[in-house]
């Protein structure tokens, strides 16, 4: 995504946001003793407990021992700032991607991003009403993101990255879909979440005319493998479709049950003197 939006990490903007101070940052880089090295790089903002892998720099042919030196140390840096995941996004053809599986990556999702080929056409209004989100949405988008996202990819998948304010959809008054945005020099990202009972092209056409500022920036819609309708969709409309990604995800830490308590109903205070009977005795 920070490819996509931001370009090169070497250009001279990406160069000075590693100087911002709400960013953790490391870079780990190893030469083997033939000259080939290994460059890698990760980040984390302030506040979140996810760190994100930016970029890596090796020859295909790098050794096994090289890249596990570097990832290990990175890991170790992630696991001082308190990250409870560290995130990967490669292409699912990657020569690295072995490596990362035997560093206890898993592959959590696929995803696949269309580039969206000219502009939006904005000679007819919209049929559907986007328009950006507020504090009264919160709620509604928790409940849409949680029936769209399985459970167990709630931990690495965020309900919004929280780069900037979004845009939601209605029907009447149920939320039918909301798209997360990330604005960059370099192109405009676009993660939405429809309804699974909701969804056609003509949503996905009015989403694109209603983001605001794109400026003449590419813009990029993005489909996660647990939302096969967005990418059906997508490959309806004027869309140009590149490489497919893997998802990686490496737990840095281990959900732990808390015991159990277990309550009984107690007397409190006795209804009878001690020492007297609660029922007749009756003689024989």
């Amino acid at each position: 995504m920070r490819l996509l939006t931001r370009g090169s990490p070497l250009n001279l903007r990406n160069l000075l946001f590693r100087m911002a101070p709400s960013v953790n940052q490391c870079g780990v880089f190893n030469r083997e003793e033939d000259g080939a090295a290994c460059y890698m790089h990760l980040t984390q903002r302030i506040g979140e407990d996810f760190v994100q892998f930016t970029y890596m720099v090796a020859p295909p042919e790098a050794s096994e021992g090289a890249l596990c030196r570097v990832l290990e140390a990175l890991i170790r840096s992630a696991g001082g700032w308190g990250a409870h995941t560290l995130t990967c996004h490669l292409p699912v053809d990657s020569p690295f991607l072995p490596f990362f599986r035997r560093a206890d990556f898993k592959v959590w999702a696929q995803q696949r991003i269309y580039k969206l080929v000219g502009n939006p056409d904005a000679r007819t209004s919209p049929r559907h009403a986007w328009r950006i989100w507020n504090g009264t949405d919160i709620r509604a988008m928790s409940s849409l993101y949680r029936s769209v996202v399985p459970t167990l990819l709630q931990s690495v998948e965020p309900m919004t990255l929280r780069r900037m304010l979004g845009l939601v959809l209605y029907d009447e008054k149920r939320l039918v879909a909301y798209a997360d945005l990330d604005y960059g020099p370099k192109g405009v990202f676009v993660l939405p979440f429809f309804h699974p009972d909701h969804g056609d092209a003509q949503m996905i056409t009015d989403l694109l005319q209603s983001l605001p500022a794109t400026l003449g920036r590419p813009v990029y819609l993005c489909a996660r493998s647990y939302q096969p309708k967005v990418a059906h969709l997508l490959d309806q409309l004027p869309f140009q479709s590149l490489p497919e990604d893997a998802l990686l995800a490496r737990y840095m830490a281990v959900r732990a049950h808390a015991p159990g308590m277990e309550s009984r109903p107690v007397f409190e205070k006795a209804t009878g003197e001690q020492g007297q009977p609660i029922s007749p005795i009756i003689p024989r």
